[in-house]
């Protein structure tokens, strides 16, 4: 979800591939298993990631606001979960060595988190000073705020069109939903099938539909980017691993126009307001293997400043 965040918020082409490569390189282990091989290089096992927060943006072109933190009488904490080595690292019995490592890494040899902050010149114009926010609020705009993805487990491929039920959505206005699908026999993490039909209705009423792929076209139109990026697909040929590009893609359902906005300024849209409807999805997916399909729901927010802590309203 955090990936697709930022590759979807990046504004050109070039920019959005080489966010994904900073991310972190394929590394395959020596001929046949045998040996260290990529793994050995430390400029190959080092990556760079951006943390995608409710008010952060890797576009230079759309920045928001800076966070007012002086607002705030305590520290803003960022929890960060990172997934097992067993998600990560593709083994094989069919690779000599059965790993490209072994043990598999359990550590970080150095972690740093890093941020830029913005500060003022006379710490005296600092809105906390100037205002009592005791009595008064300060609303802070968010681009959008993205709910926790919502997964569907096991969905049949092979072009045969499932019916499913989107759940879980919160109150307000949605502004779109962003889809993709991972192939459960594949062990890439970040390889999404484009899916090859997408009907998407509200309460019975169609708002989306796409056929043979069609989405990517629109995606486009609506945006300055593609919905896809070119990732690393790690296989197993014979008794060795091979890294080979692959296409990968998500959908994009909009429900509110897409407007484009400089740095430091906000412009509200209204999306769909989904509250108790019924959200259904006719989807098709090309292998004749079984799939997840994640959804991601995109809602307008504010963030309320007010009497030293703050609060996300929708």
């Amino acid at each position: 979800q955090v990936l697709i965040d930022v590759l979807s918020d990046c504004e050109d082409s070039v920019k959005k591939q080489q966010m994904f490569n900073l991310g972190g390189s394929a590394l395959k282990c020596g001929n046949n298993g045998a040996g260290a091989g990529d793994f050995a290089d430390q400029a190959l096992r080092t990556a760079y990631v951006y943390i995608k927060l409710p008010w952060n943006s890797p576009s230079a072109q759309e920045k928001n606001l800076p966070l007012p933190t002086d607002l705030l009488t305590s520290p803003i904490q960022c929890n960060i979960e990172f997934v097992s080595a067993s998600d990560l690292f593709h083994t094989s019995s069919a690779v000599a060595g059965a790993s490209p490592v072994s043990p598999l890494p359990s550590a970080f040899a150095l972690a740093q988190a890093q941020f830029e902050q913005t500060h003022f010149d006379d710490r005296g114009e600092q809105l906390a000073r100037k205002v009592n926010m005791s009595e008064m609020a300060y609303s802070y705009p968010l681009k959008y705020f993205a709910q926790e993805v919502f997964r569907l487990q096991n969905v049949q491929g092979n072009n045969v069109t499932q019916s499913l039920t989107l759940t879980g959505l919160r109150s307000g206005n949605c502004l779109g939903i962003r889809i993709w699908a991972k192939d459960n026999a594949s062990s890439d993490t970040a390889v999404y099938t484009v899916p090859s039909q997408v009907t998407l209705s509200v309460n019975g009423l169609i708002y989306f539909d796409s056929r043979n792929g069609q989405n990517q076209l629109w995606s486009l139109l609506d945006r300055k980017t593609s919905a896809s990026w070119t990732a690393d697909a790690i296989t197993v040929v014979g008794t060795a691993y091979e890294n080979n590009p692959a296409e990968t893609f998500w959908t994009w359902v909009p429900f509110a126009q897409h407007s484009e906005v400089l740095a430091n300024e906000s412009e509200l849209s209204h999306g769909l307001s989904l509250m108790n409807s019924i959200v259904n999805i006719q989807i098709a997916l090309p292998n004749d293997t079984t799939y997840t399909v994640s959804a991601e729901y995109l809602f307008n927010s504010t963030v309320l400043f007010s009497r030293g802590s703050a609060e996300y309203v929708f």
